[in-house]
């Protein structure tokens, strides 16, 4: 708690965009690929053709490599389904005795203001560091606006969210509102995590964990919404971390969604 996880993390993600000679890239890239068991036969390009750890890190995969599995909603990304259930007096749970506000976690100290939106379903999905680690819609609709929340930057794997309350509301984090065909609301939140913490999307110019960020930054489509088709890719993750999904009931049962966790999920596989 006391380290200054924002500067390490970006003073790591600066070391991971060095592009070094060719001979001595390919070898760190074959050894940062051999450290995170990383799958680079499912990479777009072979490894030799990323020019940096970042790259290599954020690679896009085949064409086609993911079809989509449902006609209601898929899975944002690979990863590892942590929960997928009902908010329980107004309360997600992150670990077994440890709940955060999904108010705060989507709308940060403005939650007071939308205290008139429903949250009651949310779904869990944590990224390894060996996974693809772009997201991509799960659904068809809008995109109405994205909000960038700062924050820490704590790990997020299962031994930090046992410890630190309220983790994911800490992060710094990228939301991504987006109203459905039938005219529900969902929204998509990518959590930020230690080393490196940096998140962008094709939508904006907004790019987190920069030296000289520190307040709420929001891009608004809602005049002139764009038109997301399901599978489009939305943002981008350098290293692990963590996507919650979140919707109210009604939409949870339009969506099909059942209380289910713990499972493995590829990016495109049916959620419901």
């Amino acid at each position: 708690s006391i380290l200054p996880q924002n500067f390490i993390s970006y003073t790591v993600g600066r070391f991971f965009d060095i592009q070094w000679p060719s001979g001595l890239q390919t070898l760190l890239n074959q050894a940062f690929v051999a450290l995170f068991k990383i799958d680079i036969s499912e990479a777009e390009k072979p490894l030799a053709a990323y020019k940096s750890m970042t790259e290599v890190f954020t690679r896009r995969l085949k064409p086609s490599l993911r079809p989509l599995a449902s006609d209601q909603l898929v899975s944002p990304c690979d990863g590892w389904l942590v929960r997928s259930e009902e908010v329980k007096d107004g309360r997600c749970l992150q670990v077994k005795g440890i709940y955060y506000s999904p108010a705060e976690l989507v709308f940060g100290d403005k939650q007071n203001v939308n205290s008139q939106v429903d949250l009651s379903w949310y779904s869990t999905i944590y990224l390894a560091p060996h996974n693809y680690h772009r997201v991509h819609s799960p659904v068809s609709g809008d995109l109405l606006r994205i909000d960038y929340i700062p924050g820490r930057l704590w790990p997020v794997n299962r031994k930090f969210t046992a410890v630190v309350p309220r983790l994911f509301c800490q992060n710094e984090r990228m939301v991504f509102t987006i109203r459905l065909e039938h005219g529900d609301t969902i929204f998509l939140v990518m959590v930020g995590a230690f080393n490196v913490g940096r998140m962008w999307t094709p939508f904006s110019k907004i790019v987190t964990n920069q030296m000289d960020q520190g307040q709420n930054l929001s891009e608004d489509f809602s005049a002139r919404p764009i038109a997301l088709k399901k599978g489009d890719e939305l943002g981008v993750f350098s290293l692990g971390s963590t996507v919650v999904l979140l919707c109210d009931k009604d939409t949870a049962g339009y969506l099909q969604l059942k209380a289910c966790y713990e499972k493995e999920l590829c990016l495109g596989q049916e959620l419901s």
